[in-house]
């Protein structure tokens, strides 16, 4: 007795197919947003805000209020939250929600709080 060899369905692989997909455009689109961020740090806007890994591991946003050849001046949020996911809503208040007092940071020192993850992303309006 012969037994025939049974084909396995295309559509079994679909679910592979999808994540691999997937896979390669989440790369694509981190290293699309590291390549956006780089530009940002470079050449800051009034108007930008920071998103910043606290000491503590907590979150919190800075405001640029002033940029000049080689230091940036920011305002920080006066409010943390402890989740990554909670970011939108500082983000989101008005300025009454930032200390009036600026801090001040070198251009040195925003590229090495970059590199560090310490500052994980730059927020510029349109």
């Amino acid at each position: 007795m012969m037994k025939h060899a049974i084909k396995t369905p295309l559509w079994t692989f679909s679910g592979v197919i999808l994540v691999l997909t997937f896979a390669t455009y989440s790369i694509f689109k981190n290293r699309s947003n590291r390549d956006e961020y780089e530009g940002f740090i470079l050449s800051p806007n009034v108007g930008d805000i920071y998103t910043i890994k606290t000491f503590q591991g907590n979150y919190t946003t800075y405001k640029v209020i002033k940029s000049t050849k080689d230091s940036v001046f920011v305002n920080q949020n006066q409010h943390e939250t402890d989740k990554y996911s909670g970011l939108g809503r500082l983000r989101n208040k008005s300025t009454a929600e930032y200390d009036k007092k600026l801090i001040s940071f070198s251009n040195q020192e925003i590229q090495r709080l970059y590199a560090s993850d310490t500052l994980l992303s730059v927020q510029r309006s349109k």
